[in-house]
């Protein structure tokens, strides 16, 4: 559970739709301290051959 800005975030939720894109084999969420604040970053594992391009980040951020 993160809670970044007071805003509870299941990361369980989080990884089962990432997790749902045929490119993407596993995700890990981690709350960081950023400007007085918490910021999530994702970090998503790609199947082989699989380019990270703008397309797919925006695809993930849907």
């Amino acid at each position: 559970m993160l809670n970044p800005g007071g805003v509870r975030i299941g990361t369980a939720e989080i990884y089962r739709q990432v997790e749902q894109l045929d490119e993407v084999v596993e995700s890990i969420m981690i709350g960081q301290n950023w400007q007085s604040d918490v910021r999530v970053v994702l970090f998503v594992k790609l199947r082989n051959g699989v380019v990270f391009n703008d397309e797919l980040q925006t695809r993930i951020k849907r």
